[in-house]
């Protein structure tokens, strides 16, 4: 088993593939775990600048799944809501010559045939996949922020805490996957805790509306026009709102304005208002990113005319720019974009990084530690079930009087630590048989604290050969107990009336 964790990130794969993968999200963690591979768990995070997908693979030792088909995969999956494959003579790609090349598993049924050959004949998008301990990293860092366009913002954790919360209604969220993901959200809050990453103003919004209160007055008096819908104007509301800011107007070219406005307590924009919003707005904060400048060079200058010489202050928070290039050249605008926004980022240091770093390391190897105790879970609940079991037939053997005489009681005390210590006795004689009397030593220190030396070897010197001849002529008759030399079938013949 495993984890596997595939990242499209806006650093790497630039905000186009974003949003190319973007609506393929909605049901993505589901297509992944009612697949014919073995996925036993998915996870899906979707901000504005990232889609990650968390799977816990069954990676069986006996019919190993192989990485390019599980990449396969996943590609097919980031791209099943564009256009359908259509095959032809160019793209006739069978079934055994994807195996072949290892871009199939064995098992893959013929019907997802279509599917595979559709991955090999589109643009890839390259998710970047992450592996086994790789992935777990992964998802530690981009919890604590360490890996955000501004290192140590805290919207990461919360959307994740979210993603997970929708696994887990989705049913999609397998054990290990809760385990992984709760304990980078324990670590990110560590993080929070002990180092100077998390504090005030350390997120793309806070830092933002940090750089334009250098030049306007305190937000509380101002207007502010929003432009945009999405993940970062919900943000953006909350950080003017932090800051006393009331006076907030919203505009979208995608209709959503009256809906996020009535959601937000704002007021919305007309579609055909933008205009008249900039002339009187004090602040505009752009947050769309959707690829196309909705604040032209034309425009702003027509703007700046009704202005009457006031100066208008843009604050762009796209990760492709809402404002077109020259707009920040104009006379009377000053324009804070994401460039401004990394240049102003608090200097915590690299001390603060490099500690932010030390726990993410520390929490993995805690993490690894939790679960390599866990896969012993199924021998505990073993050992437990035989002592209860063990426990309730003799209590069945009890009389059911109300009282007990003290030599019963203790009868069935020793019968009972007889059968306890049955099974360990006969394994113990059975490991001496076999040579192997160090080991069991050993075993039983580590599965019961006992320290027990080995006594003295009496045939030290003797050929092997012959020393298992002699051990074989003594050993006793199976199933019975040397020490008490007893059979279980011994144990119940006594029952008290």
């Amino acid at each position: 088993m495993g984890l596997h964790l595939y990242s499209v990130h806006h650093r790497v794969h630039g905000l186009d593939a974003v949003e190319r993968v973007t609506p393929a999200v909605a049901g993505l963690a589901q297509r992944c775990v009612h697949s014919t591979l073995p996925i036993r768990g998915a996870l899906t995070l979707a901000t504005c600048n990232r889609v990650e997908l968390l799977l816990d693979v069954d990676q069986s030792v006996d019919d190993p799944l192989h990485y390019a088909a599980l990449d396969a995969f996943v590609e097919s999956q980031l791209t099943h809501h564009e256009r359908p494959f259509q095959p032809n003579a160019e793209h006739c790609t069978t079934l055994t010559q994807l195996r072949e090349h290892g871009l199939m598993n064995p098992r893959t049924r013929e019907t997802d045939h279509a599917a595979a050959v559709h991955t090999l004949t589109r643009i890839p998008v390259d998710a970047k996949p992450h592996r086994l301990a790789d992935a777990v990293t992964h998802i530690f860092e981009v919890a604590a922020g360490l890996d955000s366009m501004v290192v140590g913002e805290r919207e990461i954790s919360g959307q994740l805490r979210r993603a997970l919360a929708v696994a887990g209604q989705e049913e999609t969220a397998s054990t290990l996957i809760h385990r992984v993901v709760d304990a980078a959200l324990r670590t990110s809050r560590k993080i929070a805790h002990l180092t100077g990453l998390a504090s005030a103003g350390r997120s793309v919004v806070g830092v933002g509306l940090d750089v334009v209160e250098r030049y306007l007055p305190p937000l509380r008096e101002c207007r502010v026009l929003l432009i945009g819908t999405g993940s970062y104007a919900g943000a953006s509301v909350a950080g003017l709102h932090a800051r006393g800011c009331m006076d907030i107007h919203v505009y979208s070219t995608s209709g959503r304005a009256a809906r996020f406005a009535a959601g937000h307590d704002l007021s919305a924009v007309p579609t055909d208002g933008l205009l008249q919003a900039l002339t009187q707005a004090d602040l505009v904060v752009s947050c769309r990113g959707v690829g196309a400048p909705v604040l032209r060079v034309a425009d702003v200058r027509e703007v700046l005319k009704r202005r009457e010489g006031r100066r208008l202050y843009l604050l762009d928070l796209a990760l492709v720019r809402d404002v077109e290039a020259g707009v920040g050249q104009l006379p009377g605008v000053k324009l804070i974009d994401l460039k401004a926004v990394r240049d102003a980022v608090p200097n915590v240091g690299v001390d603060q990084v490099s500690r932010a770093i030390d726990l993410v390391h520390q929490g993995t190897a805690d993490l690894a530690r939790e679960l390599d105790q866990r896969r012993l879970d199924p021998a505990i609940v073993a050992v437990r079930s035989l002592v209860e079991a063990t426990v309730e037939d003799e209590i069945e053997r009890l009389p059911a009087t109300a009282t007990i005489a003290r030599d019963a009681v203790i009868h069935a005390l020793r019968r009972l630590a007889a059968r306890m210590a049955h099974i360990p006795t006969a394994r113990a004689h059975d490991a001496a048989g076999a040579g192997r009397a160090e080991e069991y030593v050993a075993a039983l220190h580590e599965v019961f604290g006992i320290d027990a030396p080995l006594g003295e070897h009496h045939l030290a010197a003797r050929p092997s050969a012959r020393r298992r001849q002699l051990h074989d002529a003594h050993i006793p008759e199976a199933g019975r107990c040397p020490a008490t030399g007893m059979v279980l079938a011994d144990l119940g013949k006594e029952k008290h009336e």
